[in-house]
């Protein structure tokens, strides 16, 4: 299927620059949908009645995966938090049925900012948005009356941003700081959101210690994939030859993966005078034509998370288990796409 709004400009849902393109999607965790939002009309109240002012300068739609049917469409704000379950999504302080885009519940304010991105199956997740504070806060998605208070969820130690995929989190079993980039290595978990208010969830999966967890890594690779445990005074911002990503774990099978079992996040990134490689630590290799122009990729190869790729916005790859989407840094910021 094909969605296409006549004269839409889509806006990006996460100002945190990581690789070469802004995320524009959304998806819920079973990823039967996806809410994408795009330029709207300004100084729109909404909904009629209370109180509740938005800058409408955004209008958000939820699709249905499976057939491209709008589910919800309804004036939002561009600045304010973007989240899906699989039964819900909440634009600022709105919630809104994905089973007839009805409005479940509203809460002030109704432009609210903070944590972006996939949430629990049943739970959303009250975070500050790219933010050290590692405290939070989830409600159930038909009742936001009672808020639970949690802590030491993992962020990414340079972009401090929060990583859920498919509904799973990261937590730390003791409390850590971050500090130029680096996180106090610590044994942590992967917990379902959903279960992040119980002390010990059975469907927890130790990770044993890690140092963080990588978002431009995990985005790619629909993963959580996790920064190892460095020696003290190492930083791998710095020290390119440290391992970006050590353990990996999948959500669709719930397993920890180490990095010689294949996964996109532990591939390595370089280019030839024809083509761009990824080479895969099982030994597989991707091989994309090298655009003339996409000079930002460098000739050595590089690890998918390593900082500098995100710094030069590089590249951005996006992977199923049937495809893997690339997107090439080229010239002053042109694009191009390319499917292998």
């Amino acid at each position: 299927w094909r969605w296409h709004r006549q004269g839409a400009r889509y806006q990006s849902v996460d100002d945190t620059s990581i690789g070469v393109v802004d995320p524009v999607l959304v998806t819920s965790p079973d990823k039967q949908y996806v809410a994408i939002r795009m330029k709207g009309p300004l100084d729109t109240l909404w909904p009629e009645g209370p109180s509740y002012q938005i800058r409408g300068d955004s209008w958000t739609v939820v699709l249905e995966t499976a057939t491209g049917r709008p589910v919800a469409e309804h004036i939002s704000s561009y600045r304010a938090q973007l989240q899906l379950t699989n039964q819900a999504v909440l634009d600022g302080g709105i919630a809104y049925s994905l089973r007839d885009g009805s409005q479940l519940w509203a809460t002030e304010p109704a432009d609210a900012t903070g944590y972006t991105g996939t949430a629990g199956e049943h739970t959303f997740i009250l975070a500050g948005k790219n933010s050290q504070d590692l405290t939070a806060s989830i409600i159930p998605d038909d009742d936001p009356r009672s808020p639970t208070p949690i802590g030491q969820l993992a962020r990414d130690p340079n972009t401090y941003q929060l990583v859920v995929e498919a509904g799973w989190a990261v937590r730390y079993s003791e409390k850590v700081t971050i500090e130029k980039g680096v996180v106090s290595s610590q044994a942590a978990a992967a917990v379902p959101v959903d279960d992040l208010a119980a002390a010990d969830s059975p469907r927890a999966v130790p990770l044993g210690e890690i140092g963080g967890i990588n978002a431009l890594a995990s985005r790619s690779s629909g993963t959580l994939a996790l920064n190892p445990a460095y020696p003290d005074g190492s930083n791998p911002t710095v020290d390119a030859s440290l391992p970006q990503v050590g353990q990996v774990f999948d959500p669709s099978s719930g397993q920890v993966l180490t990095p010689d079992d294949g996964s996109l996040a532990t591939a390595t990134i370089g280019r030839t005078d024809t083509d761009v490689v990824v080479t895969y630590r099982d030994g597989r290799k991707l091989t994309i034509p090298l655009p003339q122009a996409a000079t930002a990729i460098p000739e050595s190869p590089r690890q998918l998370g390593d900082w500098t790729l995100q710094q030069r916005r590089a590249i951005s790859l996006l992977s199923t288990p049937d495809i893997t989407v690339a997107i090439l840094g080229e010239g002053e910021g042109t694009l191009l796409l390319g499917y292998r």
